[in-house]
């Protein structure tokens, strides 16, 4: 079902409960007719400044304000190539921003600010951002900076890696690799020692594993089993989300990788129907403990 198809479900539900809300409470008058004067609120203070409330879709976020040469659109991102000037695109910003006070950077017609705190409120279609206030160089208020994602550990795996190894045997890599991929029950692999150390998880028998791996590698390795998702279902949840019409747009980046045998997304808002839809379409490859979804763009309390 489409996001306007559901919402036009919504609508209709919501105009039904609607009538009947009236109808009761006209049939709750005319039962009791007698009704209590109620005292009159107090007028508001003149002098006193209207309370604000941010609106229920507000959203803030740390992201790149970018305008492109010979272009009056700016655009904000919230990842960029390693490139000067920065190769990005995104939702189109509407709304003032003072590039003073911002510090912003120049470079063959091209302006941009690396980071830059934004407050405002998509489209439905996550194609414009509107600003509720100009940009700042520092997180506005009710705000909390997220916490950057900890350094994985690449931990190894057992105590005696050298368990089963000649020294004349093979430690080709390609083999080792080509021999992973067709491991049955493959979950992941890692190097614990940044260089030819490697660990690797399994579903099945870890010992059968070990003995068909040391066909091929006679370095350093340790095989373990894990009750987790496998490489190739966690690759097919994925690839299901990414090919999905629906959330093109909606999504930042995503991927089956990390030693902690999850598929990750970050979304620009992870609002209830998209985190849904992930979930919809992941489920036939993986449990919904094995997806992780973040996003970029926090309410605004």
């Amino acid at each position: 079902m489409g996001r306007n198809t559901s919402r036009a479900m919504v609508a209709a539900v919501l105009a039904v409960v609607l009538v009947a809300g009236l109808v009761g409470s006209m049939l709750w008058m005319r039962a009791d007719p007698v009704t209590p004067a109620v005292p009159a609120a107090p007028s508001p203070d003149p002098t006193e400044p209207a309370p604000t409330t941010p609106p229920a879709d507000e959203r803030a976020g740390q992201v790149m304000l970018i305008r492109q040469r010979g272009s009056s659109t700016v655009e904000l991102c919230t990842s960029w190539g390693a490139s000067l000037p920065p190769a990005c695109g995104g939702p189109e910003v509407i709304g003032e921003i003072d590039w003073g006070a911002l510090d912003a950077t120049d470079h063959g017609g091209v302006r941009w600010v690396d980071s830059a705190w934004v407050v405002g409120h998509f489209d439905d279609a996550r194609e414009t951002f509107t600003l509720s206030a100009p940009p700042t160089l520092e997180p506005p208020a009710g705000v909390t900076p997220t916490t950057p994602p900890e350094i994985p550990d690449f931990p190894p795996l057992c105590e005696d890696p050298r368990r089963g190894a000649t020294e004349d045997g093979a430690t080709d890599e390609m083999a080792l690799n080509a021999a992973l991929t067709d491991l049955p029950g493959y979950v992941i692999a890692y190097v614990s020692d940044g260089r030819n150390f490697f660990n690797v998880i399994v579903q099945g028998d870890p010992e059968v594993a070990h003995a068909q791996l040391r066909e091929v590698w006679q370095g350093d390795l340790c095989v373990v089993q894990r009750d987790l998702p496998t490489a190739a279902d966690r690759s097919a949840a994925a690839e299901a989300v990414f090919a999905d019409p629906e959330l093109q747009g909606f999504l930042i980046s995503g991927g089956a990788g990390g030693v902690e045998g999850t598929v990750d997304f970050q979304l620009l808002v992870a609002d209830e129907y998209t985190v849904a839809r992930i979930h919809d379409l992941t489920s036939p490859f993986v449990d919904p403990d094995d997806v992780r979804i973040t996003e970029a763009f926090q309410p605004v309390s």
